[in-house]
């Protein structure tokens, strides 16, 4: 599922079935040790680099994601540092993420079972920022930061699915480009991404149900940012 690649050759240096102390929790430290769960070492050797990134897989082998590296070094236990040997425990040290739960959703999405529509909906409001980040890097990954697959001008979002901010993000995401769709993560994003859509597949009207529900939970200040991003993009906004 996890591979880690030399940027400049594209020479694999290790593939994992998963990390460990990667996905952090917010305030961990932001390098440590990341531990790889059934190493296989690749093709390059020694197994290290001075710019290399991680590529996440699916099932089928197609890269649903990646974060740069940058220099690293795998170490081995068991056997001499940085050979070529299956035997024994490898890791390297590295920045960490602190999207905890990411790692879980990364399985899911790899897992070649589609996406259901409201899917991120239901996990905890905990997870939704970690549901984000996947969506966000796995779009810029496959879709080559393209604003939209979707095709409808009319869209609606429910304010009753929004306990925290980045379900705005997930749902409008989601809303715009089909289950595990990416429209922004934050306002000046989100303001591009409409923009960027308008030359091709623009979103003219936001229906956007329980609004009043998502102004006590959101917070007006947020919600009344969002209302200009889509005046300013040329979004109408139907408050329901």
């Amino acid at each position: 599922m996890y591979g880690i690649f030399d940027r400049d050759t594209r020479e694999e240096i290790i593939s994992a079935d998963g990390l460990e102390g990667f996905f952090v929790e917010a305030g961990s430290p932001e390098r440590g040790e990341i531990g790889l769960v059934n190493a296989r070492p690749g093709v390059r050797s020694p197994l290290g680099s001075n710019d290399s990134e991680i590529q996440i897989f699916n099932w089928s082998g197609e890269v649903i994601g990646s974060y740069h590296l940058g220099a690293v070094k795998i170490l081995t236990s068991g056997s001499c540092e940085g050979a070529m040997d299956e035997t024994g425990s490898h890791s390297f040290i590295g920045y960490t993420s602190e999207y905890f739960e990411a790692g879980e959703i990364w399985s899911r999405w790899a897992s070649g079972i589609p996406l259901a529509l409201g899917e991120w909906a239901l996990r905890p409001a905990g997870h939704h920022e970690s549901w984000l980040h996947v969506s966000q890097t796995s779009w810029f990954a496959v879709r080559r930061g393209n604003a939209r697959i979707g095709k409808d001008e009319s869209i609606s979002i429910d304010g009753l699915m929004m306990p925290v901010k980045a379900s705005f993000y997930c749902a409008i995401g989601e809303a715009a480009n089909g289950p595990g769709g990416y429209l922004g993560s934050n306002l000046d994003a989100l303001s591009k991404c409409l923009l960027r859509a308008g030359d091709e597949a623009p979103v003219r009207r936001v229906e956007w149900k329980n609004f009043s529900v998502a102004e006590e939970v959101l917070g007006r200040e947020f919600t009344a940012d969002v209302a200009s991003v889509f005046e300013d993009s040329g979004v109408l906004l139907i408050r329901n």
